[in-house]
């Protein structure tokens, strides 16, 4: 990412979908984010010593990250170059909105490309009040919009407990808050211990010059992945951060027919706590009007719609699938419980 007194290089973070170490990316440009933030060195994105490592089992969306820093977007040529999805940052702290962020947010949406927004976070300012920030800027949610991500590079002097917790208290206040998991943008080596209370968050993880990446150690798999800060997209002038989705654009929860004139933020009712499983971490509360009617009536199939309520099986009794971006995709959390005698380790049932 990149802050207002240095550029540096930013991370993408990412739940996930299906994962094997065996599959490699090929043929697929590199991609990156490109943030704000202040203060802190640049991230350390490179090779990976993580516990583990994670590759795609299957079919992967393209998107890219913006900022300022990269001028005047033309979304219709970024779309038509095959990305299919976009984070843009909208805030720093709570003082700072990005000035080309309602350029790009709108213009994201008048595209067709599925839209999210970042928040550069700072962790020696109170998460509350940049949580109330990032949304006042950022505005209602639509149905199809990607949920609010925090984006952490930097313990702007505090302890590494300190600057998680602050996190965490931010990622649970916009969860609650529009309905929708929060996503988690960090590179693979930027903290030095685990710390269980980042785990139920989608993980955007970045990860550079590696084949798949490296993942913190709360996460057994990766959503969204940044794995270049210098691509090459049409519609943007400069190199750009490029990012994978880990599933189909269905998956995602966008049709790539153009923006959704869905609802606001969407229902609150969902737990604070958000997946850290499943595709791009959608609606907590299910109230997705991007996804179809149809009641999941207890299936087991990702893909399939969510019933009324949010539910992948009627009363969360265990099927193992919870309801994200409208669709039953496999993941559990404390809200979603995990079949027979199996438990939920990293948001997979095991």
């Amino acid at each position: 990412m990149r802050t207002r007194a240095l550029v540096g290089s930013l991370v993408a973070h990412v739940t996930t979908m299906v994962f094997t170490r065996a599959w490699v990316l090929g043929g697929i440009g590199a991609m990156g984010l490109v943030a704000c933030g202040s203060g802190g060195a640049g991230e350390d994105v490179g090779s990976s010593g993580a516990e583990v490592t994670s590759c795609a089992a299957g079919p992967v969306t393209k998107g890219v990250d913006v900022s300022h820093y990269d001028g005047a977007i033309d979304w219709q040529s970024v779309k038509a170059s095959g990305i299919s999805f976009a984070f843009a940052k909208a805030t720093e702290s709570t003082d700072y909105v990005d000035p080309d962020f309602a350029a790009n947010w709108s213009g994201m949406k008048a595209a067709g490309v599925v839209r999210g927004a970042y928040h550069f976070f700072d962790a020696s300012v109170s998460p509350e009040a940049q949580a109330t920030y990032c949304l006042d800027a950022v505005g209602a949610l639509g149905a199809d919009d990607l949920p609010i991500v925090l984006d952490f590079e930097t313990l702007n002097g505090e302890s590494e407990a300190t600057a998680v917790a602050n996190a965490a208290t931010f990622l649970a206040s916009v969860t609650k808050s529009t309905g929708k998991t929060a996503i988690l943008y960090m590179s693979s080596e930027f903290l030095s211990a685990s710390h269980a209370s980042l785990a139920p968050y989608t993980l955007w993880v970045a990860n550079y010059d590696v084949s798949c990446p490296g993942l913190p150690s709360e996460w057994s798999r990766w959503t969204f992945w940044q794995n270049s800060d210098s691509g090459n997209v049409s519609g943007i002038s400069d190199g750009v951060d490029l990012d994978f989705f880990n599933g189909t654009l269905q998956q995602l929860g966008g049709s790539g027919s153009g923006s959704s004139s869905g609802s606001s933020s969407g229902s609150s009712s969902g737990s604070s706590g958000g997946s850290s499983s499943g595709s791009s971490g959608g609606s907590s509360s299910g109230s997705s009007s991007g996804s179809s009617s149809g009641s999941s009536s207890g299936s087991s199939g990702g893909g399939i719609a969510c019933s009324s309520n949010g539910d992948c099986n009627p009363g969360n009794d265990g099927s193992g699938f919870m309801c994200v971006g409208g669709k039953c995709v496999p993941g559990c959390n404390a809200d979603w419980e995990c079949p027979g005698d199996t438990t939920c380790v990293g948001g997979k049932c095991e």
